[in-house]
């Protein structure tokens, strides 16, 4: 790979936003865009004691083990053209997945650009009350948007996330976004970030 590949790396909590924005970024740019959450449901769609295992750690609002997402960011990689950069959704979630990050950064000597899209835990519990799927004819909120697995997942993401984008700050880059305005006006702020 060329050397100074730009990554971005999209964090928010739930409700932000982040896979829009992620995705607005990547068609913007013409890279790759790398969802976890979409590779996960992917996963546990195959019949095996392992995706039983991710899924009902899904369902629980609990973090999925590195090991799985280690392996499903480097499949993406082997099979997307990732030598424009990626935009990554949901990846590093953890210290212990920025280790992997770190040393892919070495490796291909990526300029790693964090994005953070910031809003209140009341606007994110607001936002996925409203949010819902179409079974059936009737709308079904999603099972991880329950009101006490959105709390939990809340909590999660301040315990396992926050310390990742301090990480961020101090070794790479991070913009902080405000994600409380209109998609159109988050996705401004974005490319004015990156484009500094």
């Amino acid at each position: 790979m060329n050397s100074n590949i730009p990554v971005y790396l999209v964090f928010g909590p739930q409700g932000s936003g982040k896979s829009t924005q992620a995705e607005l970024l990547s068609e913007k740019l013409s890279i790759p865009y790398f969802d976890a959450g979409n590779e996960l449901r992917r996963f546990v769609e195959t019949d095996s004691d392992e995706a039983n295992i991710v899924r009902s750690k899904m369902q629980n609002g609990q973090l999925v083990s590195n090991d799985i997402l280690r392996r499903l960011f480097s499949q993406f990689m082997e099979t997307h053209n990732c030598s424009n950069g990626i935009v990554a959704d949901g990846f590093p979630r953890n210290i212990t997945q920025v280790e992997l990050l770190t040393e892919l950064a070495e490796q291909h000597r990526w300029q790693v650009i964090g994005l953070f899209i910031d809003i209140s835990d009341e606007i994110a519990k607001e936002r996925l009350s409203k949010r819902f799927s179409v079974v059936d004819g009737k709308k079904v909120v999603r099972s991880d948007d329950q009101p006490a697995i959105v709390e939990k997942r809340l909590q999660v993401f301040k315990r396992e996330t926050l310390p990742v984008l301090e990480y961020l700050k101090q070794h790479f880059t991070l913009h902080v976004i405000d994600g409380t305005p209109s998609i159109e006006e988050v996705h401004k702020q974005v490319l004015t970030a990156i484009n500094g």
